[in-house]
This record gives structure tokens, C-alpha cells and sequence, in this order.
């Protein structure tokens, strides 16, 4: 069976809106939201927080351990080697890469896109967010371990290091890739947490649909939000 490990990618440090992961959102931390979603997924064998060495990361990693999910640290500025860790020491056969700053990721939609790529067993690699038909924010990535070692050990520039995936992307003569679609497309809906704006913004949603009581279906929140 095809293990699916969830690494959530997350740090306290943040240009425009510092220590966002940690702020509350409907009772959660957005880390929280994230992980708690993650593992909701039914495809999901393990849920790991990545997150960097430097101390200010600390308070992030007490937490994720604090709520039982596993955690690997690794070079602040070296992303792709934290993932390439963290899918070791889970032994991962597939990476479903998540991040922090987007709690509305939807259980249901990781395990959508996870069927997706079962369902064409020559993929190495599927993505939702290039096509920009999915809200901003609703954002899984699943790469094969065998994809992420083969960029780990090929891609040394600062931008294929941060961005941990680009080099999948990049190289459609080494990987077979997809980035999924849908129509009609809701690219107009903002649901990241990047500003001051974007976590006010969340925060309503959250309160005007009464999220942390009920989840929605992403396709059902995102037709009431249009």
C-alpha cells in the first residue's frame, strides 16, 4: 500500500505578518487547522510539521508535538532539505506537501487529488494551484519520494530550495506531472494567510459559515462564497 505522508510546511518567521501560524483563528492556531485537516484526510498514513531550526521556531514545534504529530527540523533556509528529512523519517512513498498559512485546505480535496493521482500511475507529481481555478489557498501538492530525491540531489539554486517542488515542475522530460483543473473556476477566492487583511478575511469566513462547528465541503463553502 502507497504510503501518503502530509508534511506541513510552517515557521514563526513571516515579512508581512510574523508569528501567523500561531495566531488564533475559531479557537486553533492556523498551524492547527492545518495538521487537524491533514489528518482528516483518509489518504493520509502520517502527518509530519516541518518547520526550521531557529529558535523562534521552537514555540511552532512544542505545539505540533504537544498536539501528537510528529515534527522535523531542519536549515531555515534550505526548505527542500527539510522535506527530503521529514519523507526519510516517515518513509514516505508519496509527499503531500501542505503549509500552514492556508487552514482551509479541505480533507476531502487532499484525498480528491490523491485519488487523481492513483488513478494515472505514470504521474510523479500533481499540483491544484498553477491553474488558478482553485480558491488561493486551497493548496495540496503531492510528489513522489523517488521526484523528491531526484530534485534534492539535481536542483542547488536558492530558489529551487525554497520553493521545494519547482524543479518537478520544471523538467517535464524527467517527470510526469499534472495540475489539476476546475470548472467553473473559483481562482477569485482568497483563502491564504499572508497579511493582516488575509487573517481578518479567514476569520470572518470562519464566523460567517461557523466553520470550527461544521465543516463545509470545500465546493459547497466556495459556492456560497461567490
Amino acid at each position: 500500500m502507497t504510503r501518503f505522508v502530509a508534511i506541513v510546511q510552517a515557521r514563526f518567521g513571516s515579512q508581512r505578518l510574523p508569528g501567523k501560524v500561531l495566531a488564533e483563528l475559531a479557537g486553533r492556531s492556523l498551524v492547527e487547522w492545518a495538521l487537524r485537516h491533514a489528518g482528516e484526510a483518509r489518504s493520509i498514513s502520517d502527518v509530519v510539521l516541518a518547520t526550521s531550526v531557529a529558535p523562534e521556531n521552537d514555540p511552532v514545534a512544542a505545539l505540533a508535538a504537544q498536539l501528537g504529530y510528529s515534527v522535523h527540523r531542519g536549515p531555515e533556509e534550505d526548505v527542500l532539505e527539510r522535506f527530503v528529512g521529514a519523507a526519510r523519517a516517515a518513509h514516505a512513498d508519496v509527499i503531500v506537501r501542505l503549509t500552514a498559512d492556508n487552514p482551509l485546505v479541505d480533507p476531502a480535496f487532499i484525498d480528491e487529488t490523491l485519488d487523481e493521482l492513483q488513478g494515472a500511475p505514470e504521474l510523479e507529481y500533481i499540483e491544484t494551484t498553477t491553474s488558478g481555478t482553485y480558491p488561493y489557498g486551497l493548496s495540496v501538492e503531492a510528489v513522489s519520494a523517488r521526484a523528491l530525491e531526484a530534485a534534492y540531489a539535481a536542483d542547488q539554486t536558492a530558489r529551487g530550495r525554497e520553493h521545494v517542488t519547482v524543479y518537478v515542475r520544471e523538467h517535464p522530460e524527467q517527470f510526469r506531472a499534472r495540475a489539476r483543473r476546475h470548472e467553473p473556476s473559483f481562482g477569485h477566492l482568497r483563502w491564504t494567510v499572508d497579511t493582516p487583511e488575509d487573517l481578518a478575511n479567514v476569520r470572518a469566513l470562519f464566523e460567517r459559515h461557523e466553520l470550527a462547528k461544521r465543516w463545509l465541503p470545500w465546493r459547497e463553502l466556495a459556492g456560497r462564497e461567490s
